[in-house]
């Protein structure tokens, strides 16, 4: 049998409707293969959308009641009770502390050129601290009641020290308004007495 030869025209024909026809395929299968996608893409987003309704459930224990699971319905209260400068007791839940870290005195019984200490105006209470030798506990300096937004710098200590770099504790004592300490904070510090 003898094959029938075909004009040249309608040979290029046949090819290019055959490329059209890989071309359609591999289009369609690209098409169902990104919508599987997005069908698997929508389905874990409903899953992960699902609302769960926590439990709330407060346990009491020998240190006080356990934290509560945060719902829609208590965010705003437990949002309040994290940034609240105070707990429920009136206890500040934190302390600002403004000072610098090596404090120089010129000799025991001079005040010091650079000690700065500063009670910051964010600050809930009212603070006072005890300045104490750390090898000793020996207290060498007690400030004055301190104000949010009120400082104390170039003070004399108590102590008349001999020449020497002293570790030393600062505890603050927040207070309230009649001076009964709510809490205390404690910082090092390095006392440096020149001669």
């Amino acid at each position: 049998m003898a094959e029938q030869l075909k004009p040249e025209g309608e040979q290029q024909k046949e090819k290019q409707g055959s490329k059209n026809g890989n071309s359609k395929l591999i289009v369609g299968m690209a098409a169902v293969i990104i919508l599987l996608l997005v069908v698997i893409v929508i389905i874990l987003l409903l899953r992960s959308c699902k609302k769960e309704e926590p439990e709330e459930v407060v346990q009491q224990t020998d240190n006080g009641p356990r934290a509560v699971v945060a719902t829609e319905e208590n965010m705003g209260s437990i949002e309040n009770d994290l940034f609240a400068p105070v707990n429920p007791d009136g206890v500040p839940m934190e302390y600002i502390v403004t000072q610098n870290s090596d404090w120089m005195f010129p000799d025991g019984t001079s005040a010091s050129t650079n000690a700065y200490v500063e009670n910051d105006p964010a600050n809930p209470t009212n603070v006072y601290f005890d300045l104490e030798i750390s090898d000793t506990g020996e207290v060498i300096y007690e400030s004055p009641v301190l104000e949010p937004g009120a400082h104390i710098q170039q003070f004399t200590l108590s102590k008349d020290l001999d020449p020497g770099v002293y570790g030393c504790i600062i505890t603050y004592h927040l207070v309230d308004e009649e001076q009964n300490t709510l809490t205390t904070v404690q910082i090092g510090v390095n006392v440096i007495v020149e001669n």
